[in-house]
């Protein structure tokens, strides 16, 4: 088998093996974000991202671990810009008060 027919067959294989888990990804993620709809949308990314870059993926059963992290990481992510853009707008409803 040519080297760019392996890598392409060992990303499909570790897409099949996260699509087959999505289940218990979203189960996962719901646990640790208290809500479906963010579940969904940080999963939803999350594959996106593997989509985009199927060759960061990696090729044996390490897959699943790889995007528990991954997955982890990203919901960490979303927490940080939600704190963020909270604190934005409580800044500006300061300034708004004092100013207005």
């Amino acid at each position: 088998m040519r080297e760019g027919t392996r890598d392409i067959a060992a990303a499909a294989a570790a897409l099949d093996t996260l699509v087959e888990n999505h289940r218990v990804f979203l189960r996962y993620l719901e646990r640790h974000v208290g809500s479906r709809e963010a579940a969904e949308d940080i999963l939803q990314d999350a594959f996106a991202k593997v989509l985009a870059r199927p060759e960061q993926a990696p090729e044996d059963e390490g897959v699943v671990p790889w995007f528990y992290r991954a997955l982890r990481n990203a919901a960490v992510d979303r927490f940080r810009r939600q704190g963020t853009a909270e604190r934005a707008l409580e800044a500006f409803a300061r300034e708004l008060e004092t100013h207005g």
